[in-house]
């Protein structure tokens, strides 16, 4: 499994390879667009149906992107020290 998609635990960021990046977020974006088009289609948008299904989506792509963001700052710093 990729472990940006483990939302289980705690960041899996020894497990994270730069090729686990693009298909994760990509898959995040598609949900956030699948949740955003069904409130769209849908007569009423409820809490229930359309805001708390957005938020956790948005929760999921939020995490991910930011466990992406740590190890770029992570990388970025330990370069510079080494210099």
């Amino acid at each position: 499994m990729n472990p940006l998609l483990d939302f289980t635990g705690l960041p899996r960021f020894v497990d994270i390879k730069p090729e686990h990046i693009s298909p994760a977020i990509e898959t995040l974006l598609q949900q956030c667009r699948s949740i955003a088009n069904q409130a769209r289609t849908s007569v009423t948008a409820t809490w229930d149906s359309f805001i708390q299904p957005l938020t956790d989506a948005n929760e999921r792509l939020s995490r991910a992107w930011g466990q992406v963001s740590h190890l770029n700052s992570v990388m970025i710093i330990g370069a510079t020290r080494s210099l």
